[in-house]
């Protein structure tokens, strides 16, 4: 799961700053959507502009923080930061699925990296006692 995790999964902290942003960014086309309302106040040019802007902050800021606090190699933060500024960027609270996702991952990396720091996941074995001379 160790590799796994690192493969897959975001920091946690990302991961719940994009789903955050990601619900605030379509709350309002799902609200005028619910109650029948074309346009709930913002033309649909400024919330694509909007849209664009806030998903190119959280690319960076998730490349950074994969990097320096998930310790990913530069390749695997890249990626995931354009990933998830794709992923903010698409309308729908659909892709939050994906991100809440590898969030969870993420957390079961950070645990087991934490774990195998301290030890714990691995038996400590004695080392092997050398055998007795018998003297004369």
């Amino acid at each position: 799961m160790g590799k796994f995790a690192q493969r897959y999964g975001l920091h946690p902290l990302i991961a719940a700053i994009v789903i955050c942003s990601d619900a605030f960014l379509v709350a309002p086309e799902t609200v005028g959507t619910f109650f029948g309302i074309e346009s709930v106040g913002i033309s649909a040019a400024i919330a694509v502009v909007i849209t664009i802007v806030v998903s190119v902050i959280l690319a960076v800021a998730c490349l950074l923080i994969q990097k320096y606090s998930y310790k990913d190699n530069w390749g695997t933060a890249v990626g995931k930061g354009l990933i998830v500024g794709v992923l903010t960027a698409i309308p729908t609270p659909f892709p939050s699925i994906i991100t809440a996702g590898s969030g969870v991952v993420g957390i079961v990396g950070l645990v087991k990296k934490s774990r195998a720091k301290k030890g714990t996941t691995a038996k400590k074995e004695r080392p092997a006692k050398a055998p007795k001379k018998k003297s004369k």
